[in-house]
């Protein structure tokens, strides 16, 4: 909340506390409306390096890196560190050692829906404040911006004629899918809910028929994988 007051953004959805909690008749009105949340929000405020709800965006690991070096007039004190050369799980901030990588937010399924559809995030992470969005990417040890870390698929559903991964929108569809069931659910219930926003979408976008995690236009083709 304090962020989004020091941002000058009057409206703040947060997922817990704006749909019912224990309420399936609140959850079967809102859920399919989370997608229009995400795409339309100025900014999704991600606690990545959180390891669950009550934890908050500050990393005490933030601080401990760094060296204080002056306070300003108005009380504002300015630390340095040393670049770091590792990108952790989120692709656009950085840590000490690939090791160190504890974003537990980037493991959860329903969070692959609102970072696709958001136009921009903030990302809080266990040692920097990093931005990503449709045009670049920026992080405090950097100072010029870098490629979008993770927006192809966003970018299949703005524009499907795009030749995405380099052979179509299909097997970007199946590249997000192998992603997802890799992700984790606190209810298995949600599988289909926690993807049915990107797949309205990507309907919509690709003018195909959505049946449960495949294609109608595609099906015998997409029946053809391994485990």
């Amino acid at each position: 909340m304090l962020v989004t007051q020091r941002l000058g953004i009057e409206y703040l959805w947060i997922d817990s506390l704006c749909i019912i909690q224990d309420s399936e008749d609140d959850w079967a009105r809102k859920y399919h409306r989370m997608q229009d949340v995400y795409a339309q929000a100025v900014v999704n405020i991600s606690a990545d390096h959180a390891s669950e709800s009550t934890i908050g965006l500050l990393s005490s690991e933030r601080q401990a890196a760094s060296r204080k070096i002056v306070r300003l007039e108005d009380g504002m004190d300015v630390y340095v560190r040393r670049p770091l050369l590792h990108t952790d799980s989120s692709g656009i901030s950085h840590v000490p050692a690939p090791d160190l990588d504890k974003h537990v937010l980037m493991s959860r399924a329903w969070v692959i829906q609102e970072r696709i559809l958001s136009p921009r995030i903030l990302h809080f992470c266990q040692y920097e404040i990093a931005l990503e969005c449709d045009t670049c990417t920026m992080c405090e040890c950097t100072i010029q911006p870098r490629s979008p870390a993770e927006r192809r698929f966003r970018k299949a559903l703005q524009d499907p004629l795009s030749d995405v991964y380099g052979y179509g929108t299909m097997n970007a569809w199946s590249e997000l899918v192998g992603r997802y069931s890799a992700s984790q659910l606190t209810f298995e219930s949600d599988r289909l809910a926690a993807i049915a926003g990107l797949a309205s979408r990507a309907a919509s976008s690709w003018g195909k028929t959505y049946i449960a995690g495949l294609w109608k236009e595609e099906l015998p083709r997409s029946l053809l994988w391994y485990s």
